[in-house]
């Protein structure tokens, strides 16, 4: 019980998870969490293209000691 809670929580899949849940006991089974992990699992696919890559460049500090005098 408490992994499923965890699981609601930290994939923000509530009402998701609540349907899949009713699922399992409408077929008579029990909620196998492990195969809920895998279903409700982050898709590292879409976190690639939901944050730019970001490059830098920076100067070394002989520099920006320069450029403050």
């Amino acid at each position: 019980m408490v992994g499923l809670l965890a699981l609601a929580h930290d994939r923000a899949c509530e009402a998701e998870l609540a349907d899949a849940i009713e699922a399992a006991l409408d077929a008579g089974e029990l909620p196998q969490l492990d195969r809920l992990r895998e279903r409700f699992k982050p898709d590292r696919t879409a976190n690639r293209l939901a944050y730019p890559a970001i490059s830098c460049r920076t100067r070394q500090l002989s520099v920006r000691a320069e450029s403050a005098e």
